[in-house]
């Protein structure tokens, strides 16, 4: 609960209204500041239901992706004439689907303020929240698909988590605040 009187006070508006509570006492004062909390509260909740909500949208799309290509396997033709290998995709094409998608992974995100942290982080950190959030790839997939060690992928998606950005109104949040 305090992370969150913090976050709300974190607002210039908000900390004047407290102020201005604590050194005249008045119902209307008070109403106001709590009406005000409640509107924050109330957003904090909604982007965390989205959050939530999109991550398992993600993660059933991902299921039924898996689903569809596990029924269409992998044709392996060989007779004398001829030999072929359908339905494997090159490393390049993967490459490029990939980066296409993280280019954009702020899309994803209606909620401004994801929008904003997301769109100023580099493009492995990117890639690593597409693929973690948005495909529900694990750190150990991860680190096959982008060549490094497991241990690298959890501790840059941690940072990125933990990562503070600095805002157009002069706060400072990171995603882990609504996440």
């Amino acid at each position: 609960m305090d992370k969150l009187v913090e976050n709300f006070l974190e607002k210039h508006e908000n900390k004047r209204l407290l102020k201005e509570y604590l050194t005249c006492p008045t119902d209307f004062k008070r109403e106001h500041l709590q009406t005000e909390f409640n509107e924050f509260f109330l957003q904090i909740k909604l982007l965390s239901y989205f959050s939530k909500s999109l991550h398992f949208l993600a993660q059933n799309i991902d299921k039924k992706n898996r689903d569809r290509n596990k029924k269409a396997s992998l044709t392996l033709v060989d007779s004398d004439d001829y030999k072929s290998l359908q339905n494997i995709p090159d490393d390049k094409t993967l490459d490029c689907e990939i980066l296409f998608d993280v280019e954009c992974v702020e899309n994803y995100f209606e909620n401004k303020i994801l929008y904003e942290v997301i769109a100023k982080l580099t493009l492995n950190q990117k890639k690593i929240l597409y693929l973690f959030y948005i495909k529900s790839k694990s750190d150990k997939d991860i680190a096959q698909i982008l060549g490094v060690s497991v241990q690298s992928i959890n501790k840059q998606r941690n940072g990125v988590l933990t990562k503070k950005g600095e805002f157009k109104d002069g706060s400072k949040r990171c995603c882990s605040d609504y996440w």
